[in-house]
């Protein structure tokens, strides 16, 4: 099973959804001040080889990009699942989604640079790393 941090934008119906699979589920906000920068939030999971769950998908790109910046890599554990779709349709799209993810969050565990990025939309559902 895998440790889920919840970023404080996430709506609470999330959780459940990932606790009910036997995941053990943290909101940041209940281990981090609330407004914690993402970058902090990144090295929590990154360390704990936890998934991010997030609304915000531009900045976690940004820090688990794939290729180092100034030849450092960061984040060689960092995972996470961002979504671009309404809030209240994020747990219908989890549970749609939840074997593929847990399929791929398998396979990810298996190789050296472990870290998974997964896209959900309204529509797609998109591995990217």
């Amino acid at each position: 099973m895998v440790l889920v941090i919840l970023d404080e934008n996430v709506p609470h119906a999330i959780g459940p959804v990932f606790g009910g699979r036997g995941h053990e589920v943290v909101n940041a906000s209940d281990v981090l001040t609330r407004g914690t920068p993402d970058d902090v939030i990144a090295k929590l999971a990154d360390v704990h080889a936890a998934v991010i769950i997030t609304w915000n998908r531009r900045d976690f790109r940004r820090l688990s990009a794939l290729v180092p910046v100034d030849n450092v890599r960061r984040f060689r554990s960092l995972s996470w699942i961002a979504f671009h779709c309404r809030e209240s349709r994020g747990a219908e799209r989890v549970r749609r989604w939840l074997a593929a993810i847990e399929f791929h969050l398998q396979l990810a565990s298996q190789r050296r640079d472990s870290r998974l990025m997964i896209d959900i939309t309204d529509t797609t559902f998109t591995v990217l790393g």
